[in-house]
């Protein structure tokens, strides 16, 4: 057996030299594999068009109001803002006087976050 020189004495003794071998061979038109490659690729999601709903009730759309809300059998403020095309805050404005004119009834125990109204049942 030859002697290794003192300085590279240890330093090829875990290499695998098949790995090095493997590189050299690779031809421009293979893919290189990588961790990437096996990685799901998340697709780009459509922005949602904002929605360019009424600040303020104008004469149309508050006759409107007083005319189809009372109609609905559920509602809530994300019905009578979409259905009327106004600000959550202008439909719970609505949906207050409706209920101050007994046009409405509010069903079950109030709860902050999430109020259900319906029509006043007629006997």
């Amino acid at each position: 057996p030859k002697k290794e020189a003192k300085g590279a004495k240890g330093k090829d003794k875990g290499k695998d030299k098949g790995k090095d071998s493997k590189k050299a061979i690779r031809l421009p038109g293979d893919k290189k594999k990588s961790a990437k490659s096996g990685k799901k690729k998340w697709s780009k999601v459509k922005a949602k068009e904002k929605l360019q709903n009424a600040v303020f009730f104008d004469e149309e759309r508050y006759d409107k109001m007083l005319v189809e809300v009372p109609k609905m059998r559920l509602v809530t403020v994300a019905a009578v803002s979409d259905k009327l095309k106004v600000s959550g805050n202008c439909a719970r404005m609505a949906i207050n006087e409706l209920l101050r004119n007994n046009k409405i009834q509010q069903v079950g125990d109030h709860h902050h976050g999430f109020t259900i109204y319906t029509k006043i049942q007629k006997a």
